[in-house]
């Protein structure tokens, strides 16, 4: 969430639109303003809607397009790019990788007894390696990410530094 980096949707689409660049913001389905069932099964299927109307608004040209996904967002993001999405860039925000996001929310967040029984129930969030994603679709791609951010790890720190290099 925009909470989690110290910044919200309304004042970042103001900023960007002030420098002259459309945003289009949602909540994945279950989410904040967003009806529905939360379930990480909604992060690709709403992503794949967002890049549709994205291009929509901008003739189909991808290359008018930036993806910047913030947390959990950076997953289905990336995964857009695995199945085929080029967009002119791409931009991670405390990113997260898929098989450690809710193990690691879970030790930070929650009480140590949930956070106990999380290691029986939680599952990956998606089955894809964002690392190897990066660096062979030939997007251009950032990724932000403090050293104290409790949801990576240094060595996932350093393996996606490497994927975006490449």
């Amino acid at each position: 969430s925009w909470a989690a980096v110290g910044a919200d949707y309304a004042e970042v689409a103001t900023r960007l639109a002030d420098m002259g660049f459309a945003s289009l913001l949602c909540d994945y389905e279950g989410v904040g303003a967003s009806s529905g069932t939360r379930s990480v099964r909604n992060l690709l299927p709403d992503a794949e809607c967002l890049w549709a109307e994205a291009l929509r608004r901008v003739d189909g040209d991808p290359r008018r397009v930036l993806i910047r996904a913030v947390s959990i967002g950076t997953l289905p993001a990336v995964q857009l790019v695995a199945h085929g999405a080029r967009p002119r860039a791409l931009l991670l925000i405390a990113p997260v990788f898929p098989e450690t996001v809710t193990m690691r929310f879970a030790q930070g967040y929650l009480n140590p007894l949930f956070w106990l029984a999380s290691i029986f129930l939680f599952r990956p969030v998606a089955r894809f390696d964002p690392c190897a994603t990066i660096a062979s679709a030939g997007v251009p791609c950032s990724a932000l990410s403090s050293s104290h951010d409790p949801l990576l790890s240094d060595d996932e720190r350093a393996r996606l530094a490497s994927a975006v290099k490449a």
